[in-house]
């Protein structure tokens, strides 16, 4: 019977390189998504990164289509059937406040990126030599034309969150004490789940979610079986219906030769 399966990207998909950033995908992992699509199976890239910050090598593999920006867009056989869009006024409202924080921000949309107070963050500017080097577009934040489905906010290790109540309509996803994911509240990677089981007219039960890290909680919620990546936190193992090996050791192919995904 058809099943659907839904997989993050860095750390889960990719062996994580550099922070997250480098996209390294194992051949075993190739190997068991073609299987898979072989089989008869859907299969969703299931990611917090946007349209424009996907590698290449995502949309090169077997999959039927992308959860994007943690469920701010869906695309369905290179289709976009979901969008949330953030109207102006609320992207103007947001803009100003981080402008004035003591925090580097990095907005994310489907025409790019734009940073505010890269330059005092290291990892920050890791993260951005990165884009840079893969091609991906960055804007400025205030250009009115600009758009947004997401961000992500870093202090430094010394500092403290300040009053961030402007985002009370937000997701604050703690990916670690210094880093927070924001997301509009309504779209999660769980509610995109729903969505696409919705769409395809499954149930929980045919739904396979693999991920590794904070943001991927909802999705392993969500779906009829959780599986997380072996060199994930705690926190997210106990999120598990099984805990299968690291990208580089084949996690993805053990996990779906586990469930009879594949053969």
């Amino acid at each position: 019977m058809k099943k659907i399966c839904f997989f993050d990207i860095d750390g889960t998909l990719s062996d994580d390189h550099l922070g997250g950033v480098e996209v390294i995908i194992p051949d075993s992992c190739k190997e068991a998504l073609r299987k898979a699509k072989e089989e008869g199976h859907l299969l969703f890239v299931n990611s917090g990164r946007v349209k424009s910050t996907i590698s290449d090598i995502i949309f090169s593999l077997p999959i039927n289509g992308l959860v994007l920006g943690c469920g701010t867009e869906i695309l369905v056989e290179g289709e976009s059937v979901f969008y949330n869009e953030i109207d102006v006024e609320e992207r103007k409202r947001v803009i100003e406040k981080t402008k004035e924080l003591p925090y580097s921000t990095v907005f994310e949309g489907r025409m790019g990126y734009a940073p505010f107070h890269a330059e005092r963050d290291p990892i920050v500017m890791r993260i951005l030599d990165r884009y840079s080097e893969e091609g991906f577009s960055m804007f400025d934040p205030e250009d009115e034309n600009y758009v947004y489905e997401k961000f992500c906010m870093f202090k430094l290790p010394e500092d403290e969150w300040g009053d961030l109540s402007f985002l009370d309509n937000y997701n604050l996803i703690e990916r670690d004490p210094n880093f927070y994911e924001v997301t509009p509240r309504s779209c999660s990677k769980g509610e995109a789940v729903k969505w696409l089981l919705d769409y395809y007219g499954l149930g929980k039960e045919d739904s396979f979610g693999f991920g590794d890290s904070e943001n991927d909680m909802e999705m392993l919620k969500t779906v009829g079986h959780a599986i997380v990546m072996g060199q994930a936190a705690e926190n997210i193992k106990r999120q598990a219906e099984y805990v299968t090996d690291s990208p580089a050791e084949d996690g993805i192919y053990n996990a779906m030769k586990h469930y009879g995904l594949i053969q």
